[in-house]
Formats: structure tokens, C-alpha cells, sequence
């Protein structure tokens, strides 16, 4: 059609076992997780600065597998993501 942004589509495909983290860079301060098979257990979340100081720690339960993370509090840089469930990381 002629009309521009009529709506949004998103449609969430089953990568597996795999753990997706997104997007890469971090757009509005909040990253996605989704983890297929770790659908409502808690999870530690880590990060990590470049030098190995730990600068965020959360405890999260994801819903249905999928969490969203506000990283805010972050000065603009690289960091090191850790994400664990029970004996998985």
C-alpha cells in the first residue's frame, strides 16, 4: 500500500537448547533473553566489566522463557554476560 508503519509484526522462532541475547548493541538500555529450555526457573544474570569486576547481579524468573533486562545503570561500553540455570551457563 501507499501508508507507511501500518503496524509491526514479530514472530519468535525455536532456536533449540540455544541462549539468544538481543540486540547486540544494546538499544534503550534493555537487552532480551531467551532461553528455550529454561522456561520458568530462576536464573542468575552476571555482568562483567572488561577487567573481571562484576558491575550487575540479578536474580530473575523468565516467563516463558524470555526476560528482559534493563542495563541502565551501565556506563556505554563492552561487557561480559553470564547467564546461569541450575547446572547450566
Amino acid at each position: 500500500t501507499d501508508k507507511h508503519c501500518q503496524g509491526e509484526f514479530s514472530k519468535i522462532i525455536n532456536l533449540g537448547n540455544e541462549v539468544l541475547v538481543y540486540p547486540n548493541p544494546v538499544i534503550n538500555d534493555i537487552i532480551h533473553i531467551t532461553m528455550n529450555d529454561v522456561l520458568d526457573e530462576q536464573i542468575r544474570i552476571r555482568v562483567l566489566s572488561y577487567s573481571g569486576s562484576q558491575v550487575m547481579h540479578k536474580l530473575a524468573k523468565p516467563l516463558n522463557g524470555q526476560l528482559s533486562v534493563d542495563l541502565g545503570m551501565l556506563s556505554k561500553g563492552n561487557y561480559i554476560l553470564f547467564i546461569q540455570a541450575k547446572d547450566k551457563s
